[in-house]
């Protein structure tokens, strides 16, 4: 088992419990099945040897109660936010917008790779800048479908450099109602 399977995770965790709050290895466990959504630590170990990424294990593991929380986490949204920026400069500089930001951002999978503890995130999302009063409207959004990966590395992740794919960008340049073709 590698150091990074959700299993070894949820020890860890727990073996901190026991150091912080001076209790048994076997009460820290418990705990820890508890706040991973499981009745026990023995029907956590089950579903951990039938099925390692269950959704539960994989999402205690991660330490958050969804996907979308650890990408929101500190340096991680903003190292997203920096590479989006980056990867649709030239197309930002074709609005009349500025000030643009990830918004309403819903992870749609999550595969995980326990082997080196990387998540591999597909989200959606609209980048959504403000639109300048004093100019005229051309555009102010772009719908994205994007692919990243994140690290975890002392139960703390990150956001993997160069990782992010941008497979579908939408935008709503020149998307003013008018018929531009008069």
């Amino acid at each position: 088992m590698s150091d990074y399977s959700c299993l070894s995770i949820l020890k860890t965790r727990a073996k901190k419990l026991v150091r912080i709050q001076k209790i048994k290895l076997s009460e820290a466990l418990e705990v820890v099945a508890r706040d991973a959504k499981f009745n026990s630590y023995h029907e956590l170990t089950e579903v951990a040897k039938r099925d390692p990424l269950e959704q539960r294990l994989v999402l205690a593991a991660m330490g958050e109660d969804t996907p979308e929380e650890v990408i929101y986490r500190g340096e991680v949204f903003n190292a997203i936010d920096r590479e989006v920026e980056d990867m649709l400069s030239s197309d930002i500089a074709e609005t009349n917008a500025y000030g643009f930001s990830i918004e309403n951002l819903e992870a749609t999978k999550l595969n995980y790779d326990s082997k080196r503890g990387i998540l591999t995130v597909q989200a959606i999302f609209d980048y959504q800048g403000e639109q300048d009063p004093e100019r005229p409207f051309s555009g102010s959004s772009f719908e994205i479908v994007a692919k990243m990966e994140l690290l975890l590395r002392d139960n703390e992740w990150s956001f993997v450099e160069d990782s992010l794919e941008l497979t579908s960008v939408t935008s709503n340049v020149n998307d003013d109602g008018y018929d531009l073709d008069m």
